[in-house]
């Protein structure tokens, strides 16, 4: 027992032994040719000097070393950055960086052209993109882009910023409108927005209406009889004009009077025959501002000389200025005014009584003596007290136009007559309304448009009846077109009888001679 035991052992120590044998010589072998790498990257060069080596395996085993020096024969430089490197020469080929001729530096290939349905990219061949298959912002404009995200032609131009001739102000500040282009979101936009030219305030001055003005603007007040004006004087009469000014250096006179004039003072103008119109301009710190007044003349009968009236009036609806007669619609709005003024001679117990047509209504609480509101019913007569040697008082008040059912179609004349007294004197004066009534387009008006003016009647009923008349004719035999049509369709047959025979008779006689 204790023998075999024995050779048991020693045959599984000897198997032991062998196999340890095969396990750890490959081991061995292995690490007889263990190596690493003594450059970085297969083709790199090195420099020195006049001499270069490269990069690569120049032995048995597998790792890189660096060759032996070699001498540069030939100056040159690298045509690409390092060998293997794969560019796009364009989208159908690639070209592959090396050293391909007898120098020892790097330059590109011939191209190597990608095969059918495929392009280059990054280098490399690949399956061929789709054409405009997007669109995307580039340079502020919208381009195609195939679907591997390459640029193509251009869609749109969204265009460039610029300003307009646009001005406003913000405060002090002046500020011009910037029309903002460009793309964004795959679209074009644009957009106004205001900025920043000038602060006015810099130099004292302010903003007006899009532009730096002198803050100190002169102001000229001209009178004619120490009245604004428009006033009526006598034929032959004078007239006192009285002006003054503020932040004014300089005044000149144009119109029917000339020459420079003071900042502030007073002129009197003798025997005045026609009327007149006044203009005085006063200018300072670079700006200017005017001031009209205007004479009429009145006529030269006794009441007149001493006392005057005038009556005028305007459409603050449309804007109108002031005249003797004005335009208008249902209701709008119209003010008057009337200038009373005393002659040569002072006039008390002054009153003042208007007649307004029944069409035009008062406003209330907007009589006015002077630019002052006043109380006091000028409709049945309102006292003005005295006025005092070439005195003007000016009365004015406002009134509407009635609506439309009030007044007929076409244009409606109306008269506005002022009566003044004093005393033994009386003066008059009217002012001319015409209120135009406008059809309306499909409303009911006075003027017909039809047989009945009943569009059942007239589009209708008439049309079928006459309808019926004329068959009723025909059918009747009053009117025998049936006969008349017969008699004209037997003339053209025997017409055309009478010619057919006539043409085989000439045939004949033609055989004959034949």
């Amino acid at each position: 027992m204790g023998t075999k035991f024995y050779r048991i052992n020693k045959i599984l120590f000897i198997f032991l032994i062998l196999a340890g044998v095969f396990i750890i010589q490959p081991v061995f072998v292995s690490a007889d040719n263990l190596c690493w790498d003594e450059c970085p990257s297969n083709g790199q060069r090195d420099e020195s000097g006049n001499q270069y080596r490269i990069c690569g395996n120049y032995d048995a085993d597998t790792c890189l070393e660096w060759s032996d020096w070699q001498q540069k024969d030939n100056l040159c430089w690298d045509e690409c950055p390092y060998q293997g490197k794969q560019e796009c020469s364009d989208s159908g080929g690639y070209r592959v960086c090396g050293n391909y001729d007898d120098d020892y530096c790097l330059e590109w290939s011939s191209k190597t052209l990608c095969s059918s349905g495929t392009v280059c990219q990054s280098g490399e061949c690949v399956v061929g993109c789709t054409s405009h298959f997007s669109q995307k912002c580039f340079d502020n404009d919208i381009y195609w882009y195939d679907s591997c995200g390459n640029k193509e032609d251009k869609i749109q131009e969204c265009g460039s910023d610029y300003f307009t001739n646009n001005y406003r102000c913000q405060g002090n500040l002046v500020q011009r409108e910037l029309i903002k282009k460009g793309c964004s979101l795959n679209s074009c936009y644009s957009y106004s927005q205001w900025e920043n030219q000038q602060d006015c305030s810099i130099n004292g001055n302010a903003c007006n209406n899009g532009s730096c003005i002198n803050q100190l603007v002169p102001t000229v007040n001209l009178k004619a009889n120490y009245s604004d004006g428009p006033i009526t004087v006598p034929y032959n009469s004078s007239v006192v004009l009285s002006w003054s000014s503020s932040n004014a250096t300089s005044c000149y006179a144009s119109g029917d009077w000339s020459g420079t004039k003071s900042t502030s003072g007073s002129e009197t103008i003798y025997n005045l025959t026609s009327s007149k119109t006044y203009t005085l301009t006063c200018t300072g710190g670079g700006n200017s501002s005017s001031d009209t007044v205007y004479v009429k003349i009145g006529g030269s009968s006794s009441s007149t000389s001493l006392l005057s009236v005038k009556k005028l009036v305007r459409n603050i609806t449309k804007g109108s200025d002031l005249s003797e007669s004005v335009l208008a619609e249902p209701n709008d709005v119209l003010a008057f005014t009337i200038e009373v003024s005393a002659g040569s001679s002072s006039l008390s117990n002054v009153i003042v009584k208007d007649i307004l047509p029944e069409a035009i209504k008062y406003r209330q609480n907007s009589l006015k003596i002077d630019g002052s509101t006043a109380s006091g019913d000028i409709f049945s007569g309102l006292n003005l007290g005295s006025l005092y040697q070439y005195q003007h008082k000016i009365i004015s008040f406002e009134a509407d136009v009635s609506s439309a059912e009030n007044f007929k179609f076409g244009e409606n004349q109306f008269v506005n007559i002022v009566t003044v007294s004093s005393s033994d004197l009386s003066a008059r004066d009217t002012a001319g309304i015409t209120v135009s009534r406008k059809a309306v387009a499909g409303a009911a008006t006075e003027i017909k448009t039809g047989i009945a003016n009943n569009p059942f009647l007239d589009f209708f009923l008439f049309p079928l009846l006459i309808a019926a008349i004329i068959v009723w004719l025909f059918r009747s035999h009053i009117i025998r077109i049936d006969e008349w049509v017969n008699s004209q369709k037997i003339k053209y047959q025997d017409y055309k009888a009478k010619k057919i025979l006539n043409l085989k008779i000439a045939q004949i006689k033609k055989q004959k001679i034949n």
